[in-house]
This record gives C-alpha cells, sequence and structure tokens, in this order.
C-alpha cells in the first residue's frame, strides 16, 4: 500500500513538508485563576508526538513571516504583561512519532524579532524517545 493511500484511509500521515506563511498565534493567561485541579501539565514535545495514534512523520515545517503575542495577567483587573516575537522564520525537521521515526531527535532552528528590539536565534534538539 502507498503512503497515499494510507493517508486517505487514516492508516498514517506523512509528508516530505509543509509550508506555512504569515501565521499569527495570540495567548492571554490569567495567572490571577486558580487553576483548574483537573488539568495535568502541558505535553512535551515527545508526549504529544506519541500521543497521535496512528504513525506520523513529517520530514521538514517552514514558517515564514510568523507573529506571536504572549500576554500574561498576574492581578486581576489590571492589564498583563504582554511579550511580542515578529517576523518569525523557523525550520523544523524530522518530526515523527513510533513507526514512522527514523530520527532520534526533532531539530529545530529559528530566528525572531523580540519585542521589536533584538534578534532572537535559536537552535534545538529535541528528543523524540
Amino acid at each position: 500500500m502507498s503512503e497515499f493511500e494510507e493517508l486517505l484511509e487514516g492508516k498514517s500521515y506523512q509528508a516530505r513538508s509543509a509550508d506555512i506563511s504569515q501565521p499569527t498565534f495570540e495567548a492571554l493567561v490569567n495567572r490571577d485563576k486558580e487553576p483548574s485541579p483537573f488539568l495535568g501539565h502541558p505535553l512535551m514535545v515527545n508526549e504529544a508526538l506519541a500521543a497521535i495514534p496512528r504513525p506520523f512523520r513529517l520530514d521538514s515545517l517552514a514558517v515564514t513571516n510568523g507573529f506571536i503575542t504572549y500576554q500574561e495577567r498576574l492581578i486581576a483587573g489590571q492589564p498583563p504583561g504582554v511579550l511580542t516575537f515578529g517576523d518569525i522564520t523557523l525550520s523544523v525537521e524530522g518530526i515523527a512519532n513510533g513507526s514512522a521515526s527514523s530520527n532520534a531527535e526533532v531539530m529545530l532552528r529559528g530566528r525572531t524579532r523580540f519585542m521589536n528590539a533584538g534578534l532572537l536565534n535559536v537552535m534545538m534538539k529535541i528528543a523524540q524517545a
């Protein structure tokens, strides 16, 4: 069975590349509220990949001209603190889970303008096991 047939039948998810242009992400975290007792900790990258029920592989992901706004409110009624990341360029290689994984790690390289004040470069290797 070909990779395309497996995709159509929902048996696996595989792609050589994905390109995302001009994505925007905004988050507001209310630290002034009690956390819900039923929420667990956020999943780490390897845990999130392992939670995908079917074989998953994306050889490369490219993000260009992205923008992130992160806001965090510590005191009720007060304005939140804000962090911004603009002009984001990101490349990720080797995203996979389980039997679809041929790499032991994901390689991430990125660059952004932090708070419109300086350049922030990031290079990370993230274990998948």
